[in-house]
C-alpha cells in the first residue's frame, strides 16, 4: 500500500513538474513570438518613416527660381507641395491618407496613405498597419498653424505623427483589440530647408 502511495506521489509531481515546463516552453515561445512582431514591426516603420521624410525635405526645391509658391494644400490629413525638377520641371507631390477599399489585414482601425506625383498613384507606400497618421505645420519661430491655413507661405516647418500596428494580432483567435495588436508610434519634425532661409534671422 506504502508503495502505491509512494507511486502516486512521484507520478503526480512528475505530472505537474511536465505541465510547468509546459507552460514555461509556451510562455517563452509567445514572448519569443511577440518580440519577433516588434522588431519586424518597428524596421517596417523606420522605413516608412523615412520615406515620408525624403519627401517632405524637397518641399518647395527650385521654386524661388521661378516665383511660384512652394504649398498648394495642407491640412492634418493631406499635404500637398511643388518642387521645380531641373529634368521633370514642376512636379506636384500629395501625401494623404484614405479608408482601404478592401483591407488587406484584421485589424479593423487601420487606413492607407497615399502617395501621388502629379496626380497619378505612386506604389512607393506598400504600408499596412496604419492607425493614425496626422499633419501639423509651424511658422518660423514654431508656432503652431491653426486649420484652415489662410496663407500657405506661412508654412516653415512640418511635423507628422504616426501609429502603426502589425497585420495580425499577436494571438489569432483571442477578442481582437488593439491592445493585441503590435504598435509602435513616432513623430517626425521636419525644417523645411527650401521653404525659409534658417541663416537670416527673421526669415
Amino acid at each position: 500500500m506504502n508503495e502505491l502511495l509512494g507511486v502516486i506521489i512521484v507520478v503526480a509531481l512528475v505530472s505537474t513538474l511536465l505541465l510547468s515546463f509546459h507552460q514555461a516552453s509556451f510562455s517563452f515561445k509567445q514572448e519569443s513570438y511577440k518580440y519577433n512582431d516588434n522588431y519586424n514591426l518597428q524596421t517596417e516603420a523606420d522605413i516608412f518613416r523615412h520615406k515620408v521624410r525624403n519627401l517632405i525635405v524637397n518641399a518647395g526645391y527650385g521654386m524661388d527660381s521661378i516665383g511660384s509658391t512652394s504649398v498648394v494644400e495642407a491640412d492634418s490629413t493631406k499635404f500637398v507641395f511643388l518642387t521645380n525638377d531641373p529634368a521633370l520641371g514642376v512636379v506636384k507631390t500629395e501625401i494623404s491618407t484614405r479608408a482601404f477599399t478592401t483591407d488587406p489585414t484584421y485589424n479593423p482601425n487601420d487606413f492607407q496613405i497615399i502617395h501621388k506625383i502629379n496626380d497619378v498613384y505612386s506604389t512607393d507606400f506598400s504600408l499596412v498597419g496604419l492607425t493614425r497618421f496626422s499633419f501639423e505645420f509651424y511658422d518660423n519661430n514654431f508656432n503652431l498653424l491653426s486649420f484652415p491655413i489662410s496663407n500657405m507661405k506661412d508654412i516653415k516647418v512640418i511635423a507628422y505623427n504616426y501609429t502603426i500596428q502589425g497585420a495580425d494580432p499577436f494571438a489569432s483567435g483571442n477578442t481582437i483589440l488593439n491592445t493585441d495588436y503590435p504598435t509602435t508610434s513616432g513623430r517626425e519634425v521636419i525644417f523645411g530647408k527650401n521653404l525659409f532661409d534658417w541663416n537670416v534671422i527673421g526669415g
